[in-house]
């Protein structure tokens, strides 16, 4: 509750009052689910491995190919499929 406390005791206890009146469709809720997943791969600690894993042969590629640091801001590469965008950082 100390989180909803943050905006208002007023917000708390009509936040504690909503009640979902149908099912989440599925759908919907996979493609939440695939979002807090590329959360957590891309931004938490414990998606570390997978990020190693993913990004340093494309990272040591990238490097290969364009060894002048100099002139890599000149450089623009599309990333299909790569999430949340921490690859790109």
């Amino acid at each position: 509750m100390y989180g909803l406390n943050v905006f208002g005791e007023e917000f708390a206890e009509k936040t504690w009052k909503i009640r979902q009146k149908r099912r989440p469709d599925p759908h919907y809720m996979g493609k939440v689910l695939s979002t807090l997943r590329q959360i957590v791969r891309e931004w938490s600690s414990e998606g570390k491995a997978e990020r190693d894993a993913t990004f340093t042969p494309l990272i040591e590629i990238l490097r290969k190919r364009y060894p002048d640091e100099k002139a890599r801001g000149d450089v623009k590469i599309m990333v299909p499929g790569s999430g949340l965008g921490w690859l790109l950082l």
